[in-house]
């Protein structure tokens, strides 16, 4: 190999010998002309590289040194631990979680009418008085001219229309034990107190506004709002307005909370038809039970199904608003799950969407720019489950995704999908994974995710950026780092050791044996350059791009990443004759530029998943001589009409070099000098080809 490859001034002189010694060029072999051809091209690269970089060190291997076999692969061993995955700028973090408002502090009241309380009358009515009303109460003619009010409704059908004083400290009524009020309308800044077993009928519409003000239920107390006409109002909060539940019940057509109110649940909370949110500051916690045939959230709003909470939807729940902040720390169930432009939903515990019982299917529909955060140890079963564009779902440690019949794949490959953020397995258990039909869908995975399916892909595919080719058959597969369909195969195998109960918060699910996941033992980046260089401004290097690792099986993976190059370029051919084109495995004509950036430059370009080119790639792939192993296979330009061999031989210009695999390649036509301390590696002046500054 070294007879092609000599410094550029012997090269120089050798062309020169050729052309001027008695030998005709004419009767030269094919061999012969071929060799001079390289020697020419590499001449001339060389006096550029050297003009870039420096002189190459003698000793310089271009990072295909011999390992020995005591030191492992030093900076090559591929980490399975999702902190590396998540340093990788196409990994995306999990949204924090959200905070909410605190419990509201319970008042202090009397249940009963003290003594001596005189009743309400036109006469006696005053401001900051304290009166009662009962069933023989009639109205007092002008009520809304005094503030700051303290009244008390006792009797078992008390009827009052409220007003009040918009510039007051507002009323307080107070409806004693077992008693019922009735009221007719609801005013501005209305405190109400509900005795243990007391009762509050409040009309269609009634509005509970302002931050001064509070609704409180005692135990057994109940609030009723519904109308036989008129549904869809129900009754609002607004305007910063204070509701505690403290183990009472509210029964309403339609609960609204919206513009800063607070509604705490800590009872039963039952919708005939809707529990809505509305605005980023309308706030429901739910600490008790919440039942309605729809939660919309489609206006924005903060909810919390807090660990005592369970909540049962009929129908369907509306995530679908960037203001919408959804937390279920307890039991959630729901007919129907829409989640659309919102990236702060999070499930601490326990999911389920389901029609059970009814003649649909309960469905999942993560449907764009979104995220969904899987606590460790929490579970989601759904029906089905249909994921469009731009989502993220990010799984914990033993977290559960269950999609009990298909889950559709309708998203394109932009870098979104399942993101496994603990250092365990995390799973995705479905009846079979497809791909919406007429359209190149992709399931794209990070981390230590674990995929129990039953078929993935079963149409199968032809485009290589799918890797995977479809199967029809139950397999296992797992992922420790980003993959795009492609797994590896587990006979019958499941990174969960022991069956994870059906407990509050998980769905239960029984797996495989366990696995022993291989760990590449070596790996090594080659980042290539094709001869066209002849300034410092064109050694980017990004010209081939492709990472080699090897497991522990005899065999090697070899992994496409980019290609720059705008010549044939292939990988591995055997006496002239076969290999990889690069350009051909990523499905682009040869003009087209690979993962490098390209459009920056207002060049032709094309963003593809890496392709696998082989997984069983044969070698001695022991330590001491896995990099010599690596170095060894054929990179190959097409320039001048014939193939030329790119190398790196020891303390000459390289046209190859060997890296690990969390160094970056840079973007088209971009000095790789002013990325990493090339020069001084170049010139040996550092062992260490490291980044500069943050990129």
């Amino acid at each position: 190999m070294k007879k092609y490859l000599m410094t550029g001034i012997a090269a120089i002189a050798m062309c020169a010998a050729f052309t001027s010694c008695s030998r005709d060029l004419e009767t030269m072999t094919q061999e012969e002309l071929d060799q001079l051809e390289a020697q020419k091209a590499f001449a001339k690269y060389e006096n550029a590289f050297v003009a870039a970089f420096g002189q190459p060190a003698a000793d310089q291997e271009w990072g295909f040194e011999s390992l020995p076999d005591e030191a492992g692969a030093r900076g090559m061993t591929r980490s399975v631990d999702y902190v590396l995955l998540d340093q990788d700028p196409t990994q995306p973090k999990a949204p924090a979680q959200p905070e909410f408002s605190s419990r509201p502090t319970e008042p202090t009241f009397n249940t009963t009418v003290p003594t001596g309380t005189p009743k309400a009358s036109k006469a006696n009515w005053a401001d900051n008085g304290t009166y009662y009303i009962d069933n023989d109460f009639v109205d007092l003619v002008d009520p809304q001219n005094q503030s700051n009010v303290t009244l008390y409704a006792d009797g078992s059908n008390v009827t009052y229309q409220y007003a009040t004083n918009q510039n007051g400290n507002g009323t307080t009524i107070i409806v004693t034990e077992n008693s019922t009020l009735t009221l007719t309308q609801v005013g501005n800044n209305l405190s109400i107190y509900l005795a243990p077993g007391a009762t509050l009928n409040v009309p269609n519409g009634a509005t509970f506004k302002k931050s001064t003000a509070m609704l409180y239920l005692s135990s057994k107390s109940t609030l009723n709002c519904t109308d036989a006409v008129n549904k869809n109002r129900g009754v609002i909060f607004e305007e910063n307005y204070q509701v505690l539940n403290n183990g009472g019940t509210i029964h309403v057509d339609t609960v609204t909370v919206d513009g800063g109110a607070l509604l705490y649940n800590d009872g039963t909370l039952t919708a005939e038809v809707a529990v809505v949110l509305k605005n980023q500051s309308g706030e429901l916690i739910n600490n008790g039970g919440l039942t309605a045939p729809t939660f919309d959230q489609r206006s924005g709003g903060m909810f919390l199904n807090d660990e005592g909470g369970r909540v049962d939807i009929d129908g369907m729940t509306y995530l679908t608003n960037t203001n919408c902040v959804w937390q279920n720390k307890g039991v959630y169930t729901t007919g129907d799950m829409d989640i659309e432009n919102t990236r702060r939903i999070y499930n601490n515990c326990k999911l389920t969407v389901t029609a059970e019982g009814t003649s649909g299917t309960g469905t999942f529909h993560f449907i764009k720019n979104s995220a969904f955060v899987l606590d460790g140890h929490a579970s989601v079963k759904t029906d089905q489950m249909i994921w469009d564009d731009d989502c993220d779902f990010y799984m914990k440690d033993e977290s559960l995704l269950w999609v009990v019949g298909r889950l559709l794949a309708k998203n394109d490959d932009k870098g979104y999908g399942a993101h496994g953020l603990g250092t365990g397995y995390s799973i995705i258990k479905a009846n079979s994974i497809e791909y919406e039909s007429g359209k190149q869908s992709r399931m794209n995975y990070w981390g230590n995710i674990f995929v129990d399916t039953d078929s993935h892909f079963p149409q199968g595919f032809d485009d290589p950026d799918n890797q995977y080719t479809g199967a029809s058959q139950p397999h296992y597969y797992y992922s420790t780092e980003h993959k795009t369909v492609m797994f590896k195969f587990l006979d019958d195998a499941c990174p969960i050791e022991s069956e994870i109960e059906s407990a509050k918060c998980h769905h239960g699910y029984t797996p495989p044996t366990p696995p022993t996941p291989p760990v590449a033992v070596a790996s090594l980046r080659v980042m290539a350059e094709d001869l066209s260089a002849s300034q410092a401004s064109d050694f980017d290097f990004n010209d081939v791009v492709f990472d080699v690792e090897y497991v522990d099986d005899g065999h090697a993976k070899i992994t496409l990443r980019a290609a720059g190059g705008t010549l044939p370029l292939r990988i591995n051919s055997e006496n002239g004759k076969g290999g990889w084109e690069v350009h051909e495995a990523f499905k682009v004509p040869v003009n087209t530029m690979v993962n490098t950036n390209a459009q920056a430059k207002h060049l032709t370009y094309a963003d593809k998943a890496p392709v696998v080119l082989t997984e069983k790639f044969e070698g001695d792939f022991t330590k001491a001589h896995f990099a010599q192993t690596v170095k060894s296979i054929r990179v190959e330009v097409y320039k001048n009409k014939k193939w030329m061999l790119l190398e790196a031989n020891r303390g000459v210009a390289c046209c190859k070099f060997g890296c690990s695999l969390d160094k970056k390649w840079v973007d088209e036509r971009k000095n790789i000098d002013d990325f990493y301390s090339f020069s001084e590696w170049v010139q040996g002046f550092t062992t260490t080809l490291t980044k500069k500054g943050n990129w």
